[in-house]
Order: C-alpha cells, then sequence, then structure tokens
C-alpha cells in the first residue's frame, strides 16, 4: 500500500514538475552535498563559478521541516503547532533521513528563485535540484516539510498546491494522529 501511494505521490510531482517553470542556466549552480544538516539545511560544496563557490550552508527555500535536535526553535514549533516536542522531533528526524537519502553525497544543481539569495544566519536560500527534480517540491509531498509561509519565491503556489494535496492524502506527518486538527489550520491558509 504504501509502494502505491508513494509511486502515485511520485507521478504527481513529476507532472506538476512540468507545469513549474524550468531553470535558466544562468540561474544554475553545481555542486555536490557534503553534509546534511537537519531536513531543511545542507551544506554545498560548489564547484567553481564566478558567484558562487566553495563550501556553503544552504538553507532550502519555501519550505520548514521540524527540528532534527531538541534545541528553542523545537520549544517554539511546540507551541506554534500545537504537536508535542517528541512527535516533532521524530519527524524532524524522519526528514533528515529522508533528504539524506535524496541528496547526500549527491551532485545537486542550486538555484535561487527567492527574492533573497541569504538569510540573516548568512545561509544561501536555495532550491535542490538533482535530475531535473525540485527536491524541496518532493520534501512537501511526502508530508516532511510544511510550505514555509513567509518566504517570497518563484512558484510558491505550487508548493501550496502540492502541501493541499500531501494534506488530504495524509502524506507523513500529516497523516500521524499526534497532529490532530493541524491539517485543518494549514491546508486554508495560503
Amino acid at each position: 500500500m504504501f509502494k502505491l501511494r508513494r509511486s502515485i505521490l511520485s507521478a504527481f510531482v513529476v507532472a506538476l514538475m512540468l507545469l513549474v517553470p524550468a531553470v535558466t542556466l544562468a540561474d544554475s549552480y553545481p555542486g555536490r552535498v557534503v553534509y546534511v544538516v537537519d531536513g531543511d539545511t545542507v551544506d554545498v560544496a560548489f564547484k567553481d563559478s564566478p558567484t558562487v563557490s566553495g563550501k556553503r550552508r544552504v538553507r532550502l527555500v519555501g519550505i520548514d521541516t521540524m527540528e532534527s535536535q531538541d534545541n528553542s526553535k523545537l520549544r517554539v514549533d511546540e507551541k506554534y503547532i500545537g504537536v508535542n516536542r517528541q512527535s516533532l522531533l521524530r519527524w524532524g528526524q524522519t526528514a533528515k533521513r529522508r533528504l539524506e537519502e535524496l541528496v547526500g553525497g549527491k551532485d545537486v544543481v542550486v538555484t535561487f528563485p527567492g527574492s533573497d539569495r541569504s538569510d540573516r544566519y548568512g545561509r544561501l536560500l536555495g532550491r535542490l535540484h538533482v535530475n531535473g527534480h525540485d527536491v524541496n517540491l518532493t520534501l512537501v509531498s511526502e508530508g516532511l516539510a510544511m510550505v514555509y509561509r513567509k518566504a517570497s519565491f518563484q512558484d510558491k503556489s505550487a508548493y501550496y498546491e502540492t502541501e493541499r494535496t500531501a494534506i488530504q492524502q495524509r502524506n507523513g506527518f500529516w497523516g500521524d494522529p499526534a497532529f490532530g486538527k493541524v491539517s485543518d489550520k494549514f491546508s486554508s491558509r495560503r
């Protein structure tokens, strides 16, 4: 059942990606993921380019995963989302493991679809692509990430639609009973 559901989900993501405008080569920066920090942050060793080079921390733009370590943000999320810390932590660790499967040690292309290229911590705000697939969107479709509503980025409506589908299909944490009515809170927001 899970494999069938994942296959249907993968087909949906591929179809959705065909609707999302292609990224121009000028906006693409090749590199290799050398470390997965958590479910929405990686370290990328960029191949030489005039704009981005060396090893840089990249925060996946447009999405937010649960924390994979017990920290102050986890406690804030516990109050904001209304889910107990242990459940949030479990899903944060699941998102990190999945991101490791998707990009760990792999060649990626990083694009910068947002209005800002970096955040207040100096991390680049990018979208990861592996073999043309949008990794950020994959995490949303699998119910391992929420759309980060405060971010401004291209294709935000496609991300919202993907999130709504993940909620309806109860993918990932959206299907966890600990999340209770959280899906109602997020499915109606834009």
